[in-house]
């Protein structure tokens, strides 16, 4: 393992695995009935709740959380606009394991650890009713994945 000092980017410990799917109703019944996930947490982002700053006109998509252990694990379906989502699933064609969520306290200062080493984001959003910011990170190019910054977290359900 690599000393304090050489690490360039120092993240919590991962706590979410983010699978988009074609069909959430249909992936949440096989992971409960076959994994035994649940109970379930769902909630929609869209155009009139969120803000995503890459994604121009109306938006929507829909979102299911269940814990495996101490990782949330999430389930993402697009329906509505031009999302990050729609890209992924045009490459994979079953859907999968999207990113890997990160819960951190200062979105933009961990942001700016990323931009330094010369990491983007390639999609930042804010759900305006639940007060949670969140940046995917794309180090594809170095670690094949997407890494969601997540600042304020758990997402808490009514």
């Amino acid at each position: 393992m690599a000393a304090k000092e050489e690490i360039g980017i120092l993240v919590p410990e991962f706590h979410q695995y983010g699978y988009v799917t074609r069909d959430l109703k249909a992936k949440k019944e096989w992971y409960t009935k076959h994994m035994g996930l649940g109970p379930w947490r769902e909630l929609e982002w869209n155009s009139d709740n969120s803000r995503i700053e890459q994604v121009k006109g109306r938006y929507r998509f829909k979102i299911a959380i269940a814990m495996m252990g101490p990782m949330e694990f999430e389930l993402i379906e697009p329906v509505e606009g031009d999302l990050i989502y729609n890209e992924y699933l045009e490459r994979n064609k079953y859907g999968g394991i999207h990113h890997m969520g990160v819960r951190i306290k200062d979105l933009d200062a961990m942001m700016k650890k990323f931009n330094d080493l010369g990491i983007y984001s390639i999609g930042t959003g804010t759900h305006l009713a639940r007060g949670v910011r969140i940046a995917y990170m794309d180090v594809r190019p170095q670690a094949d994945m997407i890494i969601e910054l997540m600042e304020r977290g758990p997402i808490k359900f009514d």
